[in-house]
């Protein structure tokens, strides 16, 4: 068994293979993954930014059922 080592990242459990060794791979295949915590918990630091963010914006919601729009006086010059 071969090894091929490369860099990357995994987007929705997704790791793209770069395209130089894409034809020299043939199934089956052997993965290890090795990731590094810090950025794990770089992760997770900006998860909870974001739920903030969004806790933040979801607290200040306006009723907009009634406006209404009108394209016209909108453009008018």
């Amino acid at each position: 068994m071969k090894t091929i080592k490369f860099s990357a990242k995994s987007k929705d459990g997704i790791i793209v293979i770069p395209k130089k060794y894409q034809k020299k791979i043939i199934n089956p295949l052997k993965v290890i993954l090795q990731y590094n915590e810090k950025n794990n918990r770089d992760n997770k630091s900006r998860n909870q930014k974001k739920s903030a963010i969004e806790d933040f914006f979801n607290k200040y919601q306006l009723d907009q059922s009634k406006y209404k729009f009108d394209r016209n006086e909108a453009n008018e010059r």
